[in-house]
């Protein structure tokens, strides 16, 4: 059910959504159930893996937050990206998607992973969460009570 991707070539930036398109929106040709994809990222904002995490109905697919930091603690990423599509043809965000959007990122707030964006994707086209000002801002207090206690155990796993 899950489908990894292989990253041997020189791992692509991804700053902008249209990085982000580029690189996880051919996932998404021809699907006509919706799918959730996710894009983890290093400290300098480079790809490090995508995967189709879920595939759901016509217009629904259910989405745990574990699943999308555990992949993230799993390859050590910095940040998260989570796509998916609207089979419909419709880029609008639903109530539930902007719901989700909120969960991941108060959970990104507590695992220090945060949620750099949400990309809809529909008919070719793209929205961005982040573009839209739809992406909740992450507690600041809550990032500044982070204790940092000795070194991250993940600082050399993207080392050039």
């Amino acid at each position: 059910h899950r489908m990894p991707f292989d990253l041997t070539k020189a791992r692509p930036m991804l700053r902008t959504p249209e990085e982000v398109y580029a690189q996880v929106g051919p996932l998404f040709v021809g699907e006509k159930r919706e799918i959730v994809a996710l894009a983890l990222r290093d400290t300098r904002g480079r790809l490090i893996h995508r995967e189709i995490l879920y595939r759901g109905t016509l217009n629904e697919v259910l989405v745990h937050p574990r699943e999308i930091f555990h992949l993230a603690l799993k390859h050590c990423a910095h940040d998260v990206i989570l796509v998916h599509n609207h089979p419909s043809g419709d880029v609008s965000p639903s109530l539930q998607d902007i719901t989700l959007t909120k969960q991941l990122v108060q959970a990104g707030s507590l695992l220090g992973i945060p949620l750099f964006d949400h990309l809809i994707i529909a008919a070719g086209q793209f929205i961005s969460f982040k573009q839209l000002g739809l992406l909740p801002q992450a507690k600041e207090e809550l990032l500044q009570k982070t204790l940092r206690l000795g070194t991250d155990s993940c600082e050399w796993a993207h080392e050039d």
